[in-house]
């Protein structure tokens, strides 16, 4: 069952069903609630995935070759937080070749520069977008870019890999592989383990060891944005946010992106439809993202800290035959329209959908996530050459919010969300015995998927049985305690 049909099946239990937004909600809302509760509680077996995870080696200014010269940064002199790069001294050509740049593994790593046999260390907080330089802020040592970064230097600086975010959709990671070279399961310890054994990042090799780093939370956005009806009357090729009379309004909100992560998302706009045509619907009011300068001055500048934008248009029932444009195609769900640069507070909707594949490659959906939790692994030995391994974690869904939507769990268990969701609201309302009722049905239906989906027992095989004669074994099958026998 889908969303709809979810709510559809509780209404017809209750025989209740009143045409109201507010009820809609409040019946989904407890539909989300025990669907992430139950779906984080249990290692199911269904709710797991594989993912690539691509380990990278350290990149020295040796090492960084373009058309085979080594790389010079430099300070960008109307910007003191961008660094941009060269293949040869400041005002040399272009760099073309750099793999490092525009990829979007680069971002929250951390750019070491050495000047005067001093330390720099610079957090990275965008390189994905950016074909020949990136935007970067200071970890330790100054307030800002160190000044001698104003001339080119071509063999003091390094970009580090110090750690390596898991995909935002996952709970525990499970399990390691290394495939490509048959080293097989890696090893995953905590952090607690790692205290223990004193696993620094000073030993590179083959990488043997992946270690649970700290999580990191970002705040998001504390203030919706401003919506209004665009005046502009310049409409892109790709699609026209024109309003009929399926629409019944549009939300929007949006997120800040900083090196890599992605913040919990702002409170959320409503744009009503009031009947009229528009081209489409201008978003202000989103946050600065500036800097105050050593001197104390506001200095509005781009820096790496982005706003990403997000759409969802609510409809009611077709009336007529109206061709569903772009626009509409994902209506009900929340999309990625835009990413905004950090000193840009503006946006207007013509209908457009993001096309960039690159805005997580661990989402499959360019849709809304909304916790801000990030969780980081660190691998040992530091990688001396880029590898991949697979990943195997325990996902966590993101809430229901189109009536298309359906739960990540086998279709003949989705009453018992039906049976939660009765179980409370018969509660809520004084119906005591009814809620036994159903409270019992659920745990029942619980039980019966726990016992098919939670474990599986490992079958141990008497060693040689696959080269048994399989003539005096048709009625039966050995299982048994591994044995030299």
């Amino acid at each position: 069952m889908n969303l709809r049909e979810l709510r559809e099946e509780i209404n017809a239990q209750l025989d209740y069903n009143p045409d109201l937004k507010q009820y809609r909600n409040i019946v989904t809302r407890v539909i989300n609630r025990h669907y992430l509760l139950i779906s984080s509680q249990y290692p199911w077996l269904f709710m797991q995935k594989k993912e690539e995870l691509n380990l990278k080696a350290d990149v020295a200014a040796a090492t960084a070759s373009s058309a085979g010269a080594a790389l010079y940064i430099q300070r960008d002199a109307s910007n003191p937080r961008k660094v941009e790069f060269y293949a040869a001294s400041a005002g040399g050509s272009a760099v073309t070749d750099a793999g490092f740049l525009n990829n979007i593994d680069t971002d929250g790593q951390t750019l070491v520069v050495t000047i005067s046999g001093t330390d720099y260390e610079l957090l990275i907080t965008q390189a994905e977008g950016l074909s020949d330089s990136m935007y970067v802020e200071p970890l330790k040592g100054t307030s800002e870019l160190p000044v001698s970064l104003s001339t080119s230097r071509g063999s003091d600086w390094k970009i580090e890999y110090r750690k390596y975010p898991i995909p935002r959709d996952a709970v525990e990671v499970l399990g390691v592989m290394s495939r490509d070279d048959d080293r097989g399961r890696l090893v995953y310890i905590d952090s607690k383990k790692e205290e223990l054994l004193h696993l620094d990042r000073d030993n590179t090799g083959d990488s043997i060891v992946l270690i649970e780093e700290m999580a990191e939370v970002d705040p998001g956005p504390s203030f919706e944005p401003v919506v209004t009806t665009s005046p502009d009357a310049h409409v892109p090729s790709e699609g026209r946010l024109i309003f009929d009379t399926r629409v019944d309004f549009i939300e929007y909100c949006y997120t800040s992106v900083f090196a890599g992560r992605e913040s919990s998302p702002s409170p959320v706009v409503e744009y009503k439809n009031d009947g009229s045509s528009s081209f489409g619907v201008k978003i202000t009011g989103m946050v600065y993202n500036d800097h105050l300068a050593t001197t104390g001055t506001v200095i509005d500048y781009k820096n790496g800290r982005r706003k990403r934008l997000y759409r969802r248009i609510v409809v009611g029932k077709p009336t007529g035959s109206i061709a569903i444009s772009l626009p509409y195609q994902f209506a009900g769900s929340w999309m990625h329209i835009a990413d905004i640069d950090s000193d840009i507070t503006h946006y207007t909707d013509f209908g457009q959908v993001s096309k960039n594949p690159t805005i997580d490659r661990y989402s499959a959906l360019n849709g809304l996530d909304e916790p801000g939790h990030r969780q980081y692994l660190r691998a040992y030995r530091t990688p001396d050459a880029d590898k991949k391994v697979e990943m195997r974690y325990a996902v966590r869904p993101n809430r229901m919010s189109a009536d298309g939507e359906q739960p990540l769990w086998p279709p003949q268990y989705h009453h018992l969300l039906v049976y939660r969701v009765l179980e409370d609201l018969c509660l809520m309302h004084g119906m005591n015995k009814q809620s036994g009722i159903y409270e019992r049905r659920a745990n029942e239906l619980l039980k019966r998927m726990k016992d098919k989906y939670l474990t599986r027992t490992d079958r141990p095989y008497i060693r040689g049985s696959f080269e048994r004669d399989l003539s005096s074994y048709r009625n039966s099958e050995r299982w048994g305690i591994p044995t030299k026998g």
